[in-house]
């Protein structure tokens, strides 16, 4: 977003100093880290990285800890900048916006890559199962091509909304990932990490087993990415993904 300066104040007369809050649009979630602020639109597959006085003044709007100076005169027109975008829902509240409460984060190690844990490939797969992991790639890959990111997670939670799904033990999934990283090397397509998960997801609830999505971000340099848990277990990634990035977005437990 470009940097916005503007002489305005909020507000005249007696309530000139009473906090004004404003929430967050549903389809927008949040991350402090170090001061900033990473948003995620999920409707339209957009992040934006703010720079320091964008974060600041997004920090005030939503009750967050945040620097007074740094917004004084410009608050008005940055919260314009926001509104324009989408970032916000209507009106003003009293109350700050209480859903991201706790994601106002620590800095975290940063991410490394996303990586082929050993494990995973030395299990023997079956072809079938390379087949249907295939299929699993193939619709995710479309619905995401089709629908963006949204659209992904919304299959995932119909797939898991409309089977009885539980969350079963590290040994349970360890065969659907290592099909799913054979498959990934036979498919025609590069799969990013969103679908990648996505297709283990559904492919996991359509046998009975649920995982969480989750999305996490690092600031500087920005970076995005995605992968599965089960009660707080990285399935098929580096097990320290929630130290490494921040988490911005996960689906119901």
């Amino acid at each position: 977003m470009p940097d916005v300066a503007d002489s305005m104040r909020i507000g005249t007369g007696a309530c000139a100093d009473a906090p004004v809050f404003r929430h967050l649009a549903s389809d927008v979630h949040v991350v402090g880290i170090d001061a900033h602020v990473v948003v995620l639109k999920l409707a339209h597959d957009r992040y934006f990285n703010l720079s320091y006085a964008h974060s600041q003044a997004l920090r005030r709007l939503i009750g967050w800890r945040h620097e007074p100076q740094v917004v004084s005169g410009t608050l008005p027109a940055m919260q314009d900048v926001f509104d324009a975008q989408g970032l916000l829902a209507p009106g003003p509240r009293d109350t700050p916006d209480p859903r991201y409460a706790t994601h106002d984060m620590t800095p975290r190690l940063g991410f490394d890559a996303w990586l082929i844990m050993p494990g995973d490939l030395g299990i023997d797969v079956r072809k079938r199962d390379v087949a249907r992991a295939g299929y699993w790639l193939w619709q995710a890959q479309r619905i995401t091509r089709k629908a963006r990111m949204a659209g992904v997670i919304d299959r995932v939670n119909h797939a898991q909304q409309t089977r009885h799904t539980h969350y079963g033990l590290p040994g349970d999934y360890a065969p659907y990932v290592a099909a799913m990283h054979r498959a990934a090397l036979l498919y025609p397509q590069c799969t990013p990490c969103l679908p990648w998960y996505a297709a283990l997801a559904m492919w996991c609830a359509h046998d009975g087993l649920r995982v969480q999505l989750v999305v996490g971000v690092q600031r500087q340099p920005f970076y995005a990415h995605a992968w599965a848990e089960a009660q707080g277990r990285v399935i098929g990634d580096d097990p320290r993904r929630r130290e490494q990035l921040a988490v911005i977005y996960e689906t119901p437990a």
